[in-house]
C-alpha cells in the first residue's frame, strides 16, 4: 500500500486544502495503486473518507505505529517539515520514499523577503518567528538527507526547484525526477482567439504577497496609459488578500480597468479566459506558475518577468518574460499592433505548454515512477 503523508488535507470542512496532492491520491486509486493518506497533526487521532480516500489523523509518533503495523510498502510526503523527519527517522521498513518538494520548505527565509513583508508590526513578528522555524526546519531536513540510508526518491516540478533543493539541502545521493504540475487541457482548452481579443488584458492574482509583482503589474498598468492604444485597451483584474486595496486603488480611476474582489473556481477562470487575450501575471518567484500555464494552455499571450522558473515553462524566445514594467508595457502594446504576432503565439504557447505539462509529462510520469518501484516489488 501506497501511503501519503501530507500537514493538511481535503476534509468535508476544508475542501480546498491540499486539493491537488488529493487529486493525485485519487488518481493512483483509479490507476489501480492501493493509497491511503496520513495526515500529521497535533489533532485527535480519527479516521475519515472524503470521495473515497481513506485519510488518517494522526501525530507523528501515530505515523511511526501506523507503518510498522500496517502493509505500508511505500510511502510520500508533501510539502516535508519537521514532524515528518522525525517520523521517517523512526520507521524500521526498507522501503522507498518519494519527497514531493513544492517550494517553502525548501527556501531559505531570506530568499522569500518581498515587498510589503513587513507591513505593520504583527507582520513583521510573524516573520521573525518564520524565520526561526524555517531554519530549525531546513537544518533538520540537512541533517537527515546527510545521515540518512534510506531509499528516498525526490520529486520538484522544475530544474530551478531541483538546483535550490539541492543547494539549500546539501542533497547529494538521493534520486531527483523533475515533474511539473499539470494543466488540465480539457478545462483549459484552446480556442482560436478573435483578433479583438489581443485588447482585452486580463490579470488574476493572489494578493497575499509581494511575491506576486502586485506593484509591478500595476505599473505596468499605469504605464500603457501613455500610449495612444490605451483608450482601445480593456483591462479585467480579479483577486483577494489583505494587499487588494492598496494595489487596484492604484488603477481604480481608469474607466477602462474592471475590478473584481473575490476568489474563483477553476471552471469560472476558465470562461473568463475565453473572453481575452493577454494575461498579466508579473512574478518575482514561482517554481512553475501555474495560473500562467493555464492561461497559456487556453491561448492566452503572458506578460511576465523573467525569473526563477519561468524561462522553462515560457521560452526566452518568445520574448514575453521581461525585466521590468516599462519593458511588459511596450511589448503588450507590440501585440496590440501585431495582429499576426498575436494570433501565431496564442497559439504557439497553447500547444507548448500543453505538450510540456501534458499527462504523458506530468501524471503518467509520476505514476511510471511508482509503478516502477512496485515493479521491483517495494510497493
Amino acid at each position: 500500500m501506497l501511503l501519503t503523508v501530507v500537514q493538511c488535507y481535503v476534509s468535508e470542512k476544508e475542501r480546498y486544502a491540499n486539493g491537488f496532492v488529493h487529486s493525485r491520491v485519487k488518481n493512483y486509486i483509479e490507476n489501480g495503486i492501493e493509497s491511503n493518506v496520513f495526515l500529521i497533526s497535533n489533532k485527535k487521532a480519527e479516521d475519515y473518507v472524503i470521495d473515497g480516500v481513506n485519510v488518517i489523523v494522526g501525530n507523528s509518533k501515530d505515523l511511526v505505529n501506523y507503518v510498522n503495523e500496517n502493509d505500508v510498502t511505500s510511502m510520500c510526503f508533501h510539502f516535508l517539515n519537521v514532524k515528518m523527519v522525525s517520523a521517517l527517522k523512526k520507521i524500521d521498513k526498507d522501503i522507498p520514499y518519494i519527497i514531493f518538494v513544492h517550494g517553502n520548505e525548501a527556501l531559505h527565509w531570506y530568499e522569500r523577503i518581498f515587498p510589503d513583508r513587513f507591513n505593520g508590526l504583527i507582520r513583521t513578528l510573524k516573520f521573525f518567528k518564520y524565520v526561526i522555524v524555517n531554519s530549525y526546519s531546513i537544518n533538520v531536513i540537512k541533517k537527515f538527507f546527510k545521515h540518512t540510508t534510506k531509499d528516498i526518491q525526490i520529486v520538484c516540478v522544475s530544474e530551478w526547484m531541483k538546483n535550490i533543493t539541492v543547494k539549500n539541502w546539501k542533497i547529494k545521493n538521493a534520486k531527483i525526477h523533475i515533474i511539473p504540475n499539470i494543466i488540465n487541457e480539457k478545462l483549459f482548452n484552446y480556442q482560436d482567439k478573435p483578433s479583438s481579443q489581443r485588447y482585452n488584458i486580463l490579470m488574476i492574482r493572489n494578493f497575499t504577497s509581494g511575491k506576486y509583482a502586485l506593484d509591478i503589474a500595476m505599473d505596468t498598468i499605469i504605464k500603457l496609459e501613455t500610449y495612444p492604444e490605451f483608450k482601445d485597451i480593456h483591462i479585467t483584474i480579479y483577486g483577494d488578500g489583505w494587499l487588494f486595496e492598496k494595489y487596484t486603488n492604484m488603477v481604480k480611476k481608469y474607466k477602462n480597468v474592471e475590478i473584481h474582489r473575490g476568489l474563483l473556481s477553476q471552471e469560472k477562470i476558465a470562461k473568463i479566459h475565453k473572453k481575452n487575450g493577454i494575461f498579466l501575471c508579473p512574478t518575482r518567484q514561482d517554481a512553475q506558475g501555474v495560473s500562467m500555464c493555464e492561461a497559456m494552455s487556453s491561448g492566452l499571450v503572458p506578460i511576465t518577468l523573467n525569473n526563477t522558473a519561468i524561462p522553462e515553462f515560457l521560452p526566452l524566445k518568445y520574448n514575453l518574460a521581461l525585466s521590468n514594467s516599462n519593458e511588459m508595457a511596450k511589448r503588450i502594446i507590440e501585440l496590440i499592433e501585431d495582429e499576426k504576432e498575436f494570433k501565431s503565439l496564442s497559439n504557439d504557447i497553447s500547444k507548448y505548454i500543453k505538450d510540456k505539462c501534458s499527462i504523458n509529462q506530468t501524471t503518467k510520469k509520476e505514476l511510471d515512477l511508482i509503478k516502477k518501484l512496485s515493479s521491483s516489488g517495494k510497493i
